[in-house]
């Protein structure tokens, strides 16, 4: 005999009304109207902490076509149905799967495939329909098993994602794998040139890295890189037509540094969330760069900017746990921050703010202090899981793109560049 999993679970609300906070299920669930609407009247009592009796869901129920005496009956009936073999865990899960099969069924009602639109349609298939499914639920562990974790620590790990900046390094450690790390500052700080330091940093320690670059074109995103490698300032580069002293063999070295960075794969143009999984199914990268958060496209149109830009956070955390790499996203700071006296800036200047505190595992920070001072830097780790709040200041070398630890006038001429090996 087939059971009606949603009257039953309503029988059992009706029958024990304290157990409606632990059904792992939703009132748009429900299909009947009616078990909806004593769901969600439940649960909206059981929210603001006041007893569920009958008498209150009757009257609730109450309309001009169905009086208190109907109800009642209507109330009772379903509490005799209510089968006591059946647990309420089975019904929650059947209904979350009949839930699950009516929306997939949707979906596909409403697909028209062509032969020119057969790639577009299957992108957006696949993201509707990992919105639709069920992550298993991971049972509890002892905390006597989370010493199997001990060989872990106090020795070399098979993959570091260190920065090679201590500022950085000292507070988190190293990046875990499946966080979404957000680097935010105002325009023209150096969010850019600290990404693109990092990520050839991973890619010369041997991380097969992407980096999504939806702001600048591949011959800017070179220009900041030769610039790096070289120690030649990036005015020259752009503007110089000959080389000066020893500006060319400065020049060949820095290209020479490049051509050896295979792990490091540059993209640039305009991007969804679906492009960048789509090369990362390809590619298999150990880490994900996206520049900046903001401007990548939407996979679909939403009510506002706001809810798309929460999607596209979503989206890139989702890529991150799923391929259990730390994904990195830019994003931009709106101006109140300016408007404080020592210029520093806090979560709330995210734009867009909400879902992407959410979303983040770590923010990082960085600011002018000075507005007089373009080489000093401040840089906080505004939000850290695993640490605490910090703030430390760098040395940031415009020309050549490269923040440093320490003042200019202490590193030589020929000091390696931060991101070298030791």
């Amino acid at each position: 005999m087939q059971v009606d999993v949603e009257k039953n679970l309503i029988a059992s609300i009706l029958l024990e009304p304290e157990c409606v906070s632990g059904l792992d299920v939703e009132g748009y669930m429900f299909s009947t109207g009616i078990y909806r609407q004593i769901f969600e009247h439940c649960r909206a009592l059981d929210d603001k902490g006041l007893e569920i009796n009958t008498l209150r869901i009757a009257k609730a129920l109450v309309t001009p076509y169905m009086s208190l005496v109907q109800v009642n009956e209507f109330l009772a009936d379903i509490i005799d149905s209510k089968d006591a073999s059946i647990s309420d865990e089975y019904c929650c899960k059947e209904l979350r799967k009949k839930f699950r099969a009516s929306k997939a069924k949707k979906i596909l009602e409403r697909v028209e495939l062509t032969p020119d639109n057969v790639d577009s349609v299957l992108d957006e298939l696949t993201d509707d329909f990992d919105g639709i499914k069920e992550t298993k639920s991971k049972e509890a562990v002892k905390m006597s098993e989370l010493v199997k974790y001990r060989g872990d620590y106090f020795r070399d790990k098979e993959i570091i994602y260190d920065t090679g900046i201590s500022s950085i390094d000292d507070n988190i450690g190293t990046f875990d794998s499946g966080d979404l790390i957000i680097i935010a500052a105002r325009p023209s700080v150096g969010k850019s040139a600290l990404a693109l330091q990092i990520a050839r940093r991973f890619g010369r320690n041997g991380l097969k890295t992407a980096y999504f670059n939806l702001e600048m074109t591949e011959k800017q995103m070179y220009e900041r890189a030769v610039a790096s490698a070289s120690g030649i300032n990036m005015k020259r580069i752009r503007n110089a037509t000959n080389f000066l002293g020893d500006e060319k063999e400065k020049f060949d070295k820095g290209n020479d540094l490049l051509m050896q960075e295979d792990n490091l794969y540059i993209y640039d143009g305009n991007f969804r969330v679906r492009d960048i999984r789509a090369a990362q199914k390809k590619h298999r990268f150990k880490a994900i760069f996206v520049d900046y958060l903001q401007l990548v496209t939407p996979d679909r149109v939403r009510a506002n900017r706001r809810e798309e830009v929460g999607a596209i956070s979503r989206g890139l955390k989702r890529i991150g746990m799923e391929n259990n790499i730390p994904v990195f996203a830019l994003s931009q700071l709106n101006r109140m921050s300016e408007m404080n006296k020592d210029k520093e800036p806090s979560m709330a200047e995210l734009r867009e703010a909400g879902d992407i505190e959410q979303d983040a595992s770590t923010i990082i920070m960085l600011w002018n202090p000075n507005k007089e001072d373009s080489q000093t830097k401040m840089i906080k780790i505004e939000k850290g899981r695993q640490t605490g709040n910090s703030r430390q200041q760098l040395k940031f070398d415009g020309s050549k793109m490269l923040f440093y630890e320490n003042d200019f006038e202490d590193a030589t001429e020929d000091m390696e560049i931060p991101f070298e090996f030791d």
